[in-house]
């Protein structure tokens, strides 16, 4: 027997199962053993429905993490702050607000003729789709769109000018609500 610098047990190890002798032959079946489990867990787990389940419930989760994406309900109100994403669960739908392009509406506290309007630009986007720009308003101007078969409707904007500053980007809140679009019956 050669002597070896190394781990005396890893080379008697390496030596007994490649030899033939008893306790070479019982290590060669563990391993075997392991790996036919370990393949077997790997197949099973990861196809199973409860693997899938968690592994959306996970991908949402690191989605929600990763980009501060909210997770709603079709139909559901929600906000999103400027450069926030909210995942609409059942659409597979992204929106995110993407910015404020211009915000005339009358400040609080002062009395107007006209109450002004605030226009956002939102981005809309769908696993293998085409994503989509669109510019929504408060007051003049279209206040809802379609992408897809959905509506995405702007329901406000927060917070209101005040007369003596300026809202800051990071300050805005919109208010949204995403509705799949009741199918047009045709008259004949």
């Amino acid at each position: 027997m050669l002597k070896s610098s190394g781990n005396n047990a890893a080379s008697a190890n390496f030596e007994e199962m490649h030899t033939g002798s008893k306790k070479g032959k019982r290590v060669k079946k563990r391993k075997k053993l392991f790996y036919a489990f370990f393949t077997l867990f790997v197949i099973f787990a990861s196809s199973s429905p409860f693997a899938i389940e968690v592994g959306s419930k996970n991908a949402l989760l690191y989605a929600r993490q990763s980009r501060k994406a909210k997770v709603v309900r079709l139909g559901q109100e929600f906000e999103l702050k400027v450069n926030q994403k909210a995942l609409i669960e059942s659409a597979g739908i992204a929106v995110s607000f993407d910015s404020v392009l211009e915000d005339s509406r009358c400040p609080e506290g002062v009395n107007c003729i006209w109450s002004g309007n605030a226009k956002i630009r939102l981005k809309s986007s769908k696993r293998k789709q085409t994503p989509s720009t669109v510019e929504l308003n408060t007051d003049a101007g279209p206040k809802s769109s379609s992408y897809l078969n959905y509506e995405i409707k702007l329901v406000g904007l927060k917070p209101r000018p005040k007369a003596d500053a300026k809202v800051q980007a990071n300050e805005y809140e919109a208010a949204l609500i995403v509705t799949k679009k009741s199918a047009t019956r045709r008259r004949y």
